[in-house]
């Protein structure tokens, strides 16, 4: 990706308001974090494409620097969804009386996360990031549980610094600011192909993160108690779109044209790096290590209890019908 490509980016991250139809019965306003990572692309492709107004649906979209900035519009009651915040930003908030629910997993594990440094820098692998300053998005987002847990993983302790966006990263990163930056496919892929920067490490060489979900879709209460049949709506819309970026050339085009990303890039990702597997939206997975990762960032000071989880979880109350 070029430069300007990273910029154009930057500025949809900032400005991009997209309805799926004027005449749609129900409209609801979702914010999305990033956008440039495949997970978060396909709302957007599938707002395009037409699939949630089929659904009665009219989505007023807008795309925020990451998941904590999404978990705040959410929390506010400025947008009625939230997709891909944090795991564990969501249960400190939870824990904390935010009145916020969680109605699907974005992302389970993080094959399309990953660390990298320019070409030029003296830093060589993950073990050399010991007291360097290591990017990651916002409080409360999946980036700061993906480049502890690397760093855990490595054994090494780096000082974290919030970046924002991957474009504002990538700028931070390759201007010096920061010794390393995070980000995640198809970020990355043409600026490896360009020799531009270097890979360290994947969020997957950790462990602990492998098959914990890290990302989540939300909802604030007082929506899913006025509107949960716009809700159920939202998320046989929601399957349909993800069934169909898996199966469509459509949507690489569409990510492709939103985002300045080669189409073959697109589909690299999504076949190598953002796969179906980790897309599953039905169970929210290893929330015992999630807790225990809110409660190490003093996100919360307690787990969850058992009826605490069934009332922020409600996944089942908004499942269509035969969805795993």
């Amino acid at each position: 990706m070029k430069q300007k490509n990273l910029v154009r980016c930057a500025g949809i991250a900032l400005s991009l308001i997209i309805s799926s139809s004027s005449f749609a019965q129900e409209t609801l306003r979702m914010a999305v974090g990033q956008g440039i990572p495949f997970d978060t692309a396909i709302p957007i492709a599938a707002v395009k494409a037409g699939i949630f107004k089929k659904h009665g649906l009219d989505i007023e979209l807008i795309i925020t620097s990451g998941g904590g900035e999404t978990l705040q519009a959410v929390i506010s009651g400025s947008v009625d969804i939230g997709i891909a915040a944090g795991t564990t930003g969501v249960l400190g908030a939870f824990s904390k009386g935010a009145p916020i629910r969680i109605i699907s997993s974005t992302a389970t594990g993080v094959d399309d996360t990953f660390i990298y440094v320019p070409t030029n820098s003296p830093i060589k692998t993950a073990k050399d990031i010991d007291g360097k300053t290591v990017a990651f998005s916002t409080v409360g987002a999946s980036t700061y549980t993906t480049v502890t847990g690397i760093s855990d993983h490595y054994k090494v302790k780096p000082k974290y610094v919030a970046t924002g966006s991957i474009p504002a990263t990538y700028s931070t990163t390759m201007s010096g600011q920061v010794d390393v930056g995070w980000g995640a496919v198809p970020f990355g892929i043409q600026e490896q192909r360009d020799g531009k920067i270097r890979v360290l490490a994947w969020g997957s060489d950790a462990e602990r993160t492998r098959d914990q979900t890290l990302r989540v879709n939300i909802t604030n209460a007082a929506v899913l108690d006025k509107r949960k049949e716009a809700l159920k709506k939202f998320m046989s819309a929601y399957y349909e779109a993800l069934d169909w970026a898996y199966s469509s050339p459509d949507v690489l085009k569409i990510v492709s044209e939103t985002f300045s990303i080669p189409a073959d890039i697109i589909d690299e990702t999504r076949t190598n790096h953002t796969t179906r597997r980790m897309t599953q939206l039905g169970e929210v997975k290893g929330i015992e290590q999630s807790m225990q990762d809110a409660i190490e960032f003093k996100y919360m000071s307690a787990p969850l209890t058992k009826e605490q989880r069934a009332e922020l979880v409600q996944i089942d109350a908004l499942r269509p019908p035969a969805k795993p």
